[in-house]
């Protein structure tokens, strides 16, 4: 508590809500606060406990002696009495303002209970209900459509050790996940997977629910419409002579899911006999422990739509063409497969001859382990390596010397070289061909550029630039001096720049990439100035044509003599 003034934040405490020092044998080595919340009527005692040191973290506020209504099962409270009152991502302490932020945690805590209390937050533990359910965590790769029973169990090899792992069916899981899956886990089970039009609420007693008795009651109260379900699920797993069931609910807000063993089977002639008994009041469900789980999504679809707005479909189902596997090329082709290039039905090419050498290492999406090897490959490879299962391609040739490029959704083009730049311009504007997405850097890094040319009657990529060959850039200003080093020879010459101009490259071509996809393209031309000092200032915009455009106004036979 050194750099704060503890004297100061304790008697700020006691006049601003006269909260006081209090030692909890419970937690020695926290500073704790007790005092009282006036609530919608009633006087809440509460404990705030200040959790490290420096005041980092929210403190934890502390239900002493919770009414029934503030117990665990009601909203944002929590098994120990905790009052989830925030985020810690949406609110902070205030460096400046210590005291003033604690206080203001007092507050909302006092909010938050007052919403419980005169029911304003009764939706609220259906969005949360998974921090009530307490289950093991497995990961969860099975059809969101929630269609078949037929499932499969195993495990995956992971850094962080073996997990359990639920998919379809023992094929999809290999084909999916190849080495990471550990041989000889898989085990077929049957998967009840039951769809509720009800929230999951939790009770308030007994909870969570520990045997199938326990849990028939709960959801008699909170989602009856899964009972029906859940006897027939079961009924089936009878007649297969499974083990034990495994059993997903969707409800609304939430995917929950538990596993229950089938070993008192034998006792019972038929499989409705048997699902009564465990689906019902009786001495079998009393004993028949359940495991719960918290299913970890791990599917093609939420891995590409998770972290994106409403409104961003991502790439799934959609086919990429990437050429250049370079600076620019490795890092966006990684943030490409992350929003669901390669998953879902689609695939993404990887196309470039260089292999990568010493001079890349230090701005590249690769490393070391792959020195000299070719940059699609290699690309290629880390990108299965992560994301096993992924559609990727490579393609170590000249992209001008590919028969066809008309089949693919999209080509971003990442190459970093005028001439394959407008080689490409001029093939889009010859028709049957792609929109291309261009991204790269001007200068010494001072500027980064993507542009979407997906329209003929818009500027191309050479209207960028005002003379030929080689010309002056319109994002640089007229004196600019691009700076030139080498690393032995002519074949060493090359444009030094950092890896920050390409990560704002790699992001503005992503972003572009998403808003194509949800047609909201325009503007099609975006730039971010890395370096203040340096560029000329160019607005994002829709660009017309250049007049004088050497590329844009003539025929094939014209481009060939203009270079």
């Amino acid at each position: 508590m050194n750099r704060f003034d503890l004297p100061r934040i304790t008697t700020g405490l006691a006049q601003a809500r006269d909260f006081r020092p209090y030692y909890d044998a419970k937690a020695p080595k926290a500073l704790a606060y007790r005092g009282n919340l006036s609530v919608s009527g009633r006087v809440l005692a509460v404990q705030l406990e200040l959790r490290d040191n420096d005041i980092v973290q929210l403190p934890k506020i502390r239900l002493l002696d919770p009414p029934t209504e503030l117990r665990f099962g009601a909203p944002h409270i929590e098994s120990d009495g905790c009052v989830c009152y925030a985020s810690p991502a949406t609110y902070v302490i205030d460096r400046g303002f210590v005291l003033e932020s604690l206080v203001g945690c007092i507050d909302q805590a006092a909010t938050v209970l007052s919403d419980i209390l005169e029911g304003r937050a009764a939706t609220d533990p259906a969005n949360e209900f998974l921090a009530y359910w307490q289950g093991t965590p497995v990961l969860v790769d099975i059809d969101p459509r929630f269609g078949a029973d037929a499932g499969c169990i195993g495990s995956l090899k992971l850094r962080g050790g073996a997990v359990q792992i639920i998919a379809d069916d023992a094929a999809a899981l290999t084909k999916r996940f190849g080495n990471l899956v550990v041989p000889n886990s898989t085990v077929e089970i049957v998967v009840g997977r039951i769809q509720s039009t009800q929230a999951a609420i939790p009770a308030s007693a007994p909870w969570p629910p520990k045997t199938m008795k326990d849990l028939v009651r709960w959801l008699a109260k909170s989602q009856p419409d899964v009972l029906p379900a859940l006897a027939k699920a079961v009924a089936r797993a009878f007649n297969q002579r499974q083990r034990d069931i495994t059993v997903f609910v969707r409800a609304a807000g939430s995917l929950y899911a538990f596993r229950a063993p089938l070993s008192k089977r034998s006792s019972f002639h038929s499989a409705q006999g048997f699902a009564t008994a465990m689906v019902g009041e009786t001495a079998v469900a009393a004993i028949t422990s359940i495991k719960r789980l918290t299913p970890n999504m791990v599917t093609e679809s939420f891995i590409a739509t998770r972290n994106l707005l409403p409104g961003q479909p991502g790439f799934l189902g959609k086919r990429f063409a990437l050429v250049g596997c370079g600076a620019i090329g490795g890092f966006l082709a990684a943030a490409l497969v992350r929003s669901g290039a390669g998953m879902g039905g689609g695939s993404l090419s990887l196309i470039d001859p260089d292999r990568l050498g010493a001079g890349n290492l230090g701005r590249h999406y690769l490393g070391l382990p792959d020195l000299d090897a070719p940059k699609a490959d290699a690309l290629r490879a880390q990108l299965i390596r992560d994301y096993p299962g992924v559609s990727v391609s490579a393609v170590p040739r000249f992209v001008e010397s590919l028969s066809n490029l008309t089949g693919y959704d999209l080509v971003i083009n990442a190459a970093g070289i005028e001439s394959v730049s407008d080689w490409l311009s001029h093939t889009f504007r010859s028709g049957g061909f792609p929109p291309v997405l261009h991204a790269w850097i001007e200068g010494n890094g001072a500027v980064a550029v993507a542009y979407l040319e997906d329209r003929p009657d818009l500027a191309c990529c050479r209207c960028f630039r005002t003379a030929a060959p080689g010309g002056q850039s319109i994002f640089l200003r007229d004196d600019y001096e691009v700076k030139e080093s080498t690393a032995g020879g002519c074949d060493g010459l090359f444009v030094p720049f950092s890896v920050a101009a390409v990560l704002h490259a790699t992001a503005l071509a992503t972003q572009l990439s998403l808003d194509w996809l949800a047609s909201r393209q325009s503007p099609r031309l975006r730039v971010t100035i890395c370096d203040p000092q340096e560029p000329r200032a160019v607005e994002n915009h829709d660009p017309a044509k250049r007049s004088a455009c050497p590329l844009c106004s003539v025929t094939g036979s014209d481009l060939s003599d203009n270079g």
